[in-house]
């Protein structure tokens, strides 16, 4: 019987790495999507391989030699953190590219921590980079589904500007939801239908074919939309598709305009109906658009 004996042994690590979740379903999204990193302030760019977890990770980023390949018995020395702008662009249009600005090296999956963005309710180290619809993806008919074709009356598309929608913005059941302009302005969000609920009728009365009184298709529900632009504040790295994210989620409150010769205001309150998309725009605009304008 003979053994061997290993003559060299060869160790490497990887100095980036993140999954990626679809906001709407909160599950990892693995295939479709192209994923590639260089340096902030220039240099070689490296593309993402796609590990059996379904996560994304790098080797042989610009820079990072002593940590994907430290030396024999040697852990290596992290070096001094640099910036790497990470770009998400998905090849079947479901979601809406996206820029992560990135301290490297990073210790396991890049999180909303690692980036400095908030976690609302949840730790922000326990939060994956998710990303958001885009307005070209299609919708099961379960979804209640709000568009918008968003436009800054100044400076033309307000690109990558942030709608939410809060349902029952005044009562105890208040929930959020969000969704990010493309490079167009074109934006969509799409969520569960709320509960039905009862309404109470004349007493003795019949109430109509449908859910609690009401008939299914003639169920809506009250929602306030508001919108996040602000252009001055955003970053976007040359030749990338989009503003770094941590800049895109720190836009300030823009103003709407419910009519074209109204005022502006903070909010527009709307109807969600059930079994159709609802479409927001500007009463008395001829293409049909919501206008908007930065703080």
């Amino acid at each position: 019987m003979t053994s061997t004996i290993p003559l060299e042994q060869v160790c490497t690590g990887t100095a980036l790495g993140l999954a990626v979740h679809d906001l709407l379903t909160d599950t990892r999204v693995a295939d479709g999507l192209d994923v590639q990193a260089r340096p902030a302030r220039g240099g070689r760019t490296t593309p993402a391989f796609t590990t059996r977890s379904g996560a994304y990770a790098f080797r042989g980023l610009d820079g990072m030699r002593s940590v994907e390949l430290p030396g024999p018995g040697d852990p290596g020395t992290p070096p001094v953190p640099r910036d790497f702008d990470v770009s998400i662009v998905d090849l079947k249009g479901r979601f809406v590219a996206t820029v992560l600005r990135v301290p490297v090296p990073t210790q396991g999956l890049v999180t909303h921590h690692v980036l400095g963005l908030p976690g609302g309710s949840v730790p922000p180290e326990d939060l994956p980079i998710y990303l958001f619809s885009a307005p070209t993806r299609t919708f099961p008919a379960h979804l209640a589904v709000v568009r918008a074709q968003l436009v800054d009356g100044e400076d033309g598309p307000a690109a990558f500007a942030r709608l939410t929608v809060l349902l029952d913005p005044d009562g105890p059941a208040e929930r959020r939801h969000s969704g990010v302009a493309d490079a167009t302005g074109a934006v969509v969000v799409a969520f569960p239908f709320p509960r039905f609920t009862g309404v109470a009728g004349p007493p003795g009365s019949l109430p109509p074919a449908g859910t609690h009184g009401v008939p299914t298709a003639e169920r809506t529900w009250p929602a306030r939309v508001l919108v996040h632009h602000d252009p001055a504040v955003l970053l976007r790295p040359a030749d990338l598709p989009a503003p770094t994210l941590d800049t895109v989620l720190a836009q300030r409150p823009a103003r709407l305009q419910a009519t074209a010769t109204g005022p502006a205001l903070e909010f527009l309150d709307v109807a969600v109906p059930y079994g159709s998309e609802l479409v927001l725009r500007t009463s008395e605009d001829p293409r049909s658009r919501l206008l908007v304008a930065a703080p």
